[in-house]
C-alpha cells in the first residue's frame, strides 16, 4: 500500500499562501485606516486641554474672586469736616479758591486775583493735633495794614489746641512779635513775650517760622526776626488770622524730623 501524501497539494498551499497575504493585508489596510482617522480627527477637532490633577489646581487668593475687580476709587473726604488736614506737608496758592487743607472758622477769607486776603477779618485753621515740628513759609503784603497790634491783627498760630493753648507769631505792617494771644493783645491790651517785638520791613515780605522742638523762630526774606523758647505746648496744629487787606500767597507747610 502507498503512503498518504502528509502534505497538501502544491495547489493547496498556495491557495492557503493567497488567504493567510489576504488576510494580512486587510488587517494592515485596517490599521493604516485607524491612524488616518485619528489624524484627521486632532487635525480637524478642538485641542482638548488635560484637566490638571484636582490638588494641582491653583485657587484665587483669599478674599479675591477668580476674575479681577476693578478697584473702587474712594471719594474725597468733603471740604466741610474737621479742620485741618491728614496730609504732613501742604502748599495753597490761593490760584482759584482756598484749598481743602484749610477750615474757614470765621471772617470771610476768599481768594482774589490769586491772592488769599478778607475784608473783615477771618481766621483758618488746618494741620493736625499731632504735628510737632515743621516750618512754614507764605508771602504777603501787608501795605493797607496799621502799625499797632489790635485784636485782628495777622498772626499765625503754631501748636494750636485751642486759642488759649498755642504760640502765636503777630504782625502789622511795620512790626511783629511772638505772644500768647492772637493779635498779640489781651483784653484789649498788647500781650506779648519780652524781647520779640522788632521792626519788620513794609509792604511785601516772605515769612518763614520755624517749631523745633521747645523752639520757635521767626524770619522775614531769610532774616532771623526773633524766637522763642518755652516748653508748655509740644505738639498742635496752624491758625492763620487774616487781617483786612492783607494779602497771602505761596503758603506751604513741611513737617521737620
Amino acid at each position: 500500500m502507498s503512503q498518504p501524501n502528509q502534505f497538501p497539494p502544491a495547489r493547496t498551499q498556495r491557495n492557503i499562501l493567497i488567504l493567510i497575504g489576504g488576510l494580512i493585508g486587510l488587517l494592515l489596510l485596517g490599521v493604516s485606516a485607524g491612524w488616518y482617522i485619528v489624524r484627521v480627527a486632532r487635525e480637524s477637532g478642538p485641542t482638548l486641554v488635560p484637566t490638571p490633577p484636582v490638588d494641582s489646581v491653583v485657587s484665587p487668593p483669599i478674599g479675591t474672586d477668580a476674575q479681577e475687580t476693578p478697584q473702587e476709587i474712594p471719594e474725597a473726604a468733603p471740604e466741610d469736616e474737621a479742620p485741618g488736614t491728614p496730609s504732613p506737608n501742604f502748599t495753597d496758592n490761593f490760584e482759584a479758591r482756598i484749598g481743602p487743607a484749610w477750615k474757614v472758622l470765621y471772617g470771610d477769607a476768599f481768594v482774589e486775583g490769586g491772592r488769599l486776603t478778607s475784608n473783615v477779618g477771618s481766621g483758618l485753621a488746618a494741620g493736625d493735633t499731632t504735628w510737632e515740628n515743621y516750618q512754614i513759609d507764605f508771602d504777603v503784603d501787608t501795605s493797607q495794614v496799621e502799625c499797632l497790634f489790635t485784636d485782628t491783627s495777622n498772626s499765625v498760630g503754631v501748636r494750636v489746641k485751642d486759642f488759649d493753648h498755642a504760640y502765636w507769631f503777630v504782625f502789622t505792617n511795620c512790626n511783629a512779635a511772638w505772644s500768647r494771644f492772637a493779635g498779640g493783645v489781651n483784653q484789649g491790651l498788647r500781650d506779648i513775650f519780652p524781647d520779640t517785638l522788632v521792626n519788620t520791613a513794609k509792604g511785601k515780605k516772605h515769612i518763614t517760622i520755624k517749631v523745633e522742638e521747645t523752639k520757635m523762630s521767626a524770619y522775614e526774606n531769610g532774616t532771623l526776626l526773633s524766637a522763642i523758647i518755652d516748653p508748655s505746648f509740644r505738639t498742635g496744629g496752624i491758625f492763620l488770622q487774616v487781617e483786612a487787606q492783607t494779602y497771602y500767597d505761596n503758603f506751604e507747610v513741611t513737617l521737620m524730623p
